[in-house]
């Protein structure tokens, strides 16, 4: 049974440094102080290795906005369904060890950085396991590309991340690894997410 577990994402969820533009870093903005950010994905959020490309029928972030403008935002994930196609085509199981994703916002981009949540609890380490293949995605990383977007007006503002991640380092455990043993900065993270605030109801975000 594929259980719940948290991402990112991603994959997210643990990543390469991306340069950012010249222009002035954005921010992240809330109509009151104390939101609750939560978001899934719209497009899905495929992880791609030379072992295999995964994808997970459900993906959902979760996180808090304190101020009403913030240079970054703090994220977490959770995954379920998921799925490996490809070299390997079979069920996948995530496994995000003490994770936490940052997001800082640029002109038309944005960054990610992971950092353990914890520092206490050791570092960030995301694993996808398959039959007889595990692939590791240490933390410490710090990854930008894609684009970052203002969807609807007032209240029902909502901010969509879409992603276009190259060079993710990864490793490879197993017999069924198309590279056991190795390590490589070639894993690709696509698809996007939909962030929501809210606050006693539906609270308007957005970045500028």
């Amino acid at each position: 049974m594929i259980r719940y577990s948290k991402l990112f994402v991603l994959a997210m969820l643990a990543f390469c440094t991306y340069a950012a533009p010249a222009s002035a870093s954005e921010e992240f903005h809330a109509e009151t102080e104390g939101v609750t950010l939560s978001g899934s994905q719209t497009t899905t959020m495929t992880f791609t290795t030379d072992s295999g490309t995964t994808h997970c029928s459900s993906v959902n972030f979760s996180g808090t906005q304190s101020a009403k403008t913030a240079l970054s935002i703090s994220l977490t994930s959770t995954t379920s369904g998921c799925q490996s196609t490809g070299f390997i085509s079979a069920s996948a199981t995530t496994h995000i060890n003490n994770c936490t994703y940052i997001y800082h916002g640029w002109r038309q981009f944005w960054k990610v950085t992971t950092v353990p949540t914890d520092a206490s609890k050791g570092p960030c380490v995301h694993t996808y396991t398959y039959p007889f293949c595990t692939v590791t995605v240490n933390g410490g990383q710090s990854l930008g590309g894609g684009s970052v977007t203002n969807v609807g007006s007032g209240t029902t503002r909502e901010i969509e991340l879409t992603y276009k991640v190259t060079n993710i380092e990864y490793s490879e455990s197993g017999f069924a690894c198309k590279n056991s043993g190795s390590k490589t900065t070639g894993g690709t993270l696509s698809g996007s997410i939909r962030l929501t605030g809210s606050k006693s109801g539906h609270v308007g975000i957005w970045v500028e």
